[in-house]
């Protein structure tokens, strides 16, 4: 290719054609059947709204084939597929809608039909680096429309290319197709490899792509929204108004492109050559009708038009659009219609029977007569000229006094003149002066309310005002304006802006406003600071909690308004709230688990001999929060009655039922740490939990508590809690809350469903103890004990 290149440009500046068959420019290795990939990784892609581009990461050192695949626009299932080792580094490769590459420009370059059948969206693959493939990378676009009638095989398929190489010279392309062999139809889509990127567009020809000459352009490979912000086309010349069957024409201008279309009287010009971006020509084809008509450009939206006169075969009279009345009686001309008409105007010369040479001026000859007539005095022809006959020109002139009225520069019967203009501004606006009045006045005169008084009347001719403006003392004018006054009147100002704090008689500005001291005192201002002469005196804050004092980064503000114990750890204390949240729960513990002794390899420093608990010394749940309790833990060590809030209803969030959570009470406990909600064991349909609880398969539990209105509230509330919500409840104790209407410890000792799948057999289910943390699947279709949670 870089030979084939290198040849071809010594030879031509912008274009030229070259029969590269043998280059190995592209794989040309036949398809087979279908094209094999490595395993594949699909890229997500990255879409620009802007401009409708979707782009992924292309890695070099990959071990699959990774794919990019574009999934909007008109270009939608467009791809690219880069096998491992494809590319030598690291690229962000992009999808987009291309600039069409498939004009009858474009096709009348590789010597194919300009006029195919029809065409898919072109499609732009770009890398943001400038490389070649190292192998062969595959592209899939779409096809063109199916509804075309088409060859039973597809033969007269191919994929027109203007790629980039990276070898070559900046804003060089190569243009050319793909043979109907080295593409392989996949349903509405084509696929070809390559290792160049660029555009690519399929058509249906007219003929088979059997053999195609490769052309070198200097050109730019851009996407669709790329070519709409290039600048418009302009035609700046052309070749002769008159032409003939099979005459060339030319167009000249600027910002040409391959999408270039021109059409004679609305007929699209076959075989429209762009030879660059400021040149385009065609030959005129014979079906045009004689006379004038309209040569359309069209390129990229915009469109403009110039005027083209066909003569055809007519050649044997002269072709003019003026009416017969402007061409010679008797001469024959074909007019714009191409019909022959003869001219009527009278061209023979004047009568000249009567002139004679008395009638001529001395030194004339008119049609051979020569002037005799002598003039005496001779006329004016110059001017201050005297002894001469004044005429038209130059007629008399009286001098005296002269000079007064003529500008200076200008003379005037030979007296120079001395009148000189006034400037513009020098003369009251809207009114007219200098020869033929051609200056305009812009002199405005100022509002009598502008001038100082002691000026008395002022302006000109008759238009004098009185003045009414009285000038301010000087202690009352801002000392940084400098003088004022006007006429010699000027005065010294004396009044200063204010430059510190407190003081009096001056101007306030920006950094020294006023203060009202009524509305503050030391108190409200911040110690080391002074306000309009107040010194703050207010304390610093210097405790937790201290209200009325002034924050500072020790002690900010708080806002303390919603916070409750149950915000705050137990322990500390925030803004003067004390924490109540307990979250390190212990399960209760009794003497025959009592371990007394050392661990090895355990910091297990608090161990103590005899009857002491520590911090070993736990058991589950199952004796329902016994009163067995090691004595040195501190409350928020262990979870219990404090970690529930009685939220026992009678009407789904409002009213406490008498007594709390009896034995006739539908049951609600919240868990403080978490704020879920949590019914009783159900029983009596899933609406309460008074009464002997009821077995659900897991179906049924799901659909029971979706479907519940326990203690008033509405339908979709509830929920059958997932397994860890459940060991959640059994880690913060909730079998504490063990009663008649709630659940008895018997029955919180039993597994309960949750709404968590096993993973290993979706037939299963896990299930949790409340009163010991046991947590094992069950199949579905048992019937265990059911809560409800949200």
């Amino acid at each position: 290719m870089a030979l084939c290149r290198n040849k071809l440009l010594a030879g031509l500046a912008t274009l030229a054609l070259l029969n590269c068959a043998k280059v190995p420019l592209f794989n040309r290795a036949p398809f087979k059947s279908s094209i094999r990939y490595a395993a594949r990784e699909a890229l997500p892609t990255k879409l620009d709204p802007a401009t409708g581009q979707e782009s992924a990461k292309i890695s070099a050192v990959a071990k699959s084939t990774q794919e990019l695949v574009a999934s909007s626009g008109p270009i939608t299932g467009a791809a690219v597929a880069f096998p491992p080792g494809a590319l030598a580094a690291d690229s962000t490769v992009a999808l987009a809608e291309a600039a069409t590459v498939a004009s009858p420009s474009n096709l009348t370059r590789l010597g194919l039909s300009d006029e195919f059948i029809s065409s898919a969206s072109p499609v732009s693959i770009q890398s943001e680096t400038k490389q070649n493939a190292l192998i062969p990378f595959t592209v899939t676009i779409p096809m063109p429309p199916s509804s075309v009638a088409l060859d039973a095989n597809g033969l007269n398929l191919s994929v027109v290319y203007l790629t980039t190489d990276s070898d070559a010279a900046a804003g060089q392309a190569t243009l050319g197709a793909f043979e109907r062999s080295k593409l392989t139809v996949s349903g509405d889509k084509v696929q070809f490899q390559t290792r160049n990127f660029g555009n690519f567009q399929a058509i249906w020809a007219k003929k088979p792509t059997d053999q195609v000459n490769y052309v070198l352009l200097t050109t730019a490979v851009l996407t669709k929204v790329q070519a709409a912000l290039l600048p418009s086309l302009r035609i700046t010349g052309r070749s002769a108004l008159v032409v003939g069957t099979g005459n060339g024409f030319e167009l000249v201008g600027t910002n040409f492109r391959p999408t270039l279309t021109l059409a004679l009287a609305d007929t699209p010009v076959n075989k429209l050559l762009v030879a660059s971006d400021t040149k385009a020509s065609f030959v005129v084809p014979n079906a045009l009708n004689f006379g004038l008509t309209t040569l359309t450009a069209e390129q990229d939206g915009t469109k403009t038009a110039v005027p083209l006169f066909f003569t055809g075969s007519k050649t044997d009279l002269p072709i003019s659009t003026k009416p017969a009345a402007e061409i010679c009686a008797g001469e024959r001309y074909y007019d714009a219609n191409g019909d022959i008409l003869t001219g009527t105007r009278i061209c023979a010369g004047p009568d000249l029977s009567a002139l004679t040479a008395g009638r001529l001026a001395l030194g004339t000859t008119v049609a051979g007569v020569i002037g005799t007539l002598v003039s005496s005095p001779a006329d004016c022809i110059a001017d201050g000229k005297i002894g001469c006959v004044s005429t038209t020109n130059y007629p008399a002139a009286k001098v005296t006094g002269l000079d007064g009225k003529v500008l200076v520069g200008t003379t005037v019967a030979g007296i120079a003149g001395t009148i000189t203009l006034p400037p513009p501004n020098k003369v009251l606006s809207g009114t007219s002066f200098g020869n033929n009045a051609e200056l305009l006045g812009t002199l405005t005169l100022p509002d009598p309310n502008n001038v100082a008084t002691s000026n008395a009347d002022y302006g000109i001719g008759g238009t004098g005002s009185i003045p009414k403006l009285t000038l301010p003392l000087a202690e009352n004018v801002r000392a940084v304006n400098g003088t004022f006054g006007i006429g010699g009147n000027a005065t010294s100002p004396g009044l200063n802006d204010c430059a510190g704090d407190n003081l009096l008689g001056c101007v306030t500005v920006f950094g020294y406003p006023s203060a009202n001291t009524n509305q503050f005192t030391a108190a409200d201002i911040a110690p080391t600071v002074t306000i309009a002469g107040v010194a703050g005196q207010r304390v610093s804050c210097s405790a937790d909690g201290d209200p009325g004092c002034y924050t500072t980064s020790a002690f900010p503000s708080a806002a303390v308004t919603a916070t409750t114990g149950q915000n705050i750890r137990t322990g500390v204390t925030l803004a003067g709230v004390s924490g109540a949240l307990a979250t390190n729960c212990r399960n209760g513990i009794s003497s025959v688990y009592n371990f007394d002794g050392t661990s090895t390899g355990l910091p297990n420093t608090a161990v103590s001999t005899g009857a002491d608990y520590d911090v070993w010394d736990t058991v589950d749940d199952s004796n329902g929060f016994t009163a067995f309790a090691v004595t040195n833990w501190a409350d928020s060590t262990r979870c219990g009655s404090s970690t529930w809030s009685d939220a026992t209803t009678l009407d789904g969030g409002g009213t406490l039922a008498a007594g709390g959570c009896g034995s006739s009470s539908t049951c609600i406990y919240k868990d403080s740490i978490t704020n879920l909600l949590v019914t009783g064991i159900l029983s009596s349909g899933g609406t309460t939990s008074n009464g002997t609880p009821q077995s659900f398969a897991w179906n049924s539990a799901m659909t029971t508590c979706d479907s519940s209105t326990y203690g008033g509230y509405s339908v979709g509330n509830w929920r059958l809690p997932t397994q860890k919500e459940l060991m959640a409840l059994y880690a913060h104790g909730l079998v504490s809350r063990n009663s008649a209407g709630f659940g008895t410890l018997t029955n919180l000792r039993s597994q309960f469903w949750s709404a968590t799948s096993s993973a290993s057999n979706t037939a299963y289910a896990w299930t949790t103890n409340l009163a010991s943390g046991y947590t094992p699947t069950n199949t579905k279709t048992s019937t265990l004990y059911v809560i409800c949670v949200h």
